[in-house]
């Protein structure tokens, strides 16, 4: 983590510098020195500060680290295409409507802050997921719509709003810590890896294909969204299990353990008959020596 840091100043040093230099290849050269801050730190954080916490608090701590994020993405506001849906949508202003979805995405992580140990990660990740879909609907409801009645224009912000909200409160901190809850010792490091490579390539994705997708489907291109949300809830509910409140050997215990009822039946001895004397003794366990009679001569 602390020579991610260092990545950090030297790759912000290099993007400052360009503007004295008047050369855009530093700010590019810089930009892939903070990528790889931000891959490194993403995936390090997360799991050092899950191993290091109580367990009542873990998932708590946990949520901190896409606090500081959120704060980042909220000063810096880099909120994809929202500036472009809000236009569509026919709001006036729409800088201020992605202003304001920039601090709903910061409050609600606050709120998830507190719900994380009382709710549980499982059921806050469900309820995402699901607000993000039944979002995903509206919107696609009210961009279709919009033309013949201005007055939907209210009910995308709110949608997107909705799906913003709905992110922070489960599916945008939870995936980052609760893979290092899932994991033994020997390879959490590699999980995290994987599950941050997954995070950031879905991401990189989702930015360079949306407005393609955009402009082959039009306001439909929520649908994608939608149904891909439905098969997460699913996966979810079906395999993903709760972990709050429990210390990493317990998790572990909890994949180990024996199902109640197995398909496999107990062995069953053939051939040989019952009987009512106990079973035999223990090589180990003691049994009283006797003389034996000497022989006559």
């Amino acid at each position: 983590m602390l020579f991610a840091n260092v990545l950090a100043l030297l790759g912000g040093g290099v993007m400052g510098l360009s503007s004295l230099s008047r050369s855009f290849e530093m700010v590019i050269i810089g930009r892939l020195i903070i990528g790889v801050f931000c891959g490194l730190c993403t995936g390090l954080t997360p799991m050092y500060v899950g191993e290091i916490s109580p367990t009542a608090v873990r998932g708590a701590f946990g949520t901190l680290h896409q606090l500081g994020v959120v704060i980042g993405i909220l000063v810096a506001q880099v909120f994809y295409y929202s500036t472009g849906i809000f236009e569509k949508a026919g709001v006036t202003q729409p800088i201020y409507a992605t202003i304001g979805a920039g601090v709903v995405n910061t409050v609600f992580t606050v709120v998830s802050l507190f719900l994380v140990e009382r709710a549980g990660r499982r059921t806050l990740h469900l309820v995402g997921l699901a607000g993000m879909a039944v979002s995903a609907l509206l919107m696609t409801i009210s961009l279709s719509l919009v033309e013949s009645n201005q007055s939907l224009s209210y009910l995308a912000i709110v949608a997107v709003f909705s799906f913003v909200a709905s992110f922070e409160m489960g599916p945008g901190p939870i995936p980052w810590f609760i893979v290092a809850e899932l994991f033994s010792q020997g390879p959490r490091p590699a999980a995290m890896a994987v599950s941050g490579c997954s995070n950031w390539t879905a991401n990189f994705l989702v930015g360079l294909g949306f407005p393609k997708l955009e402009e082959l489907c039009g306001p439909y291109v929520f649908l994608i969204f939608m149904v891909l949300l439905i098969l997460f809830f699913i996966f979810t509910y079906l395999r993903v299990p709760e972990t709050k409140g429990q210390t990493f050997d317990e998790i572990e215990q909890g994949f180990a353990a024996k199902p109640a009822h197995s398909s496999v039946p107990d062995a069953v001895v053939i051939g040989q008959p019952e009987t009512q004397d106990g079973p035999p003794l223990s090589p180990t366990e003691k049994v009283p020596m006797v003389d034996l009679p000497s022989e006559k001569q």
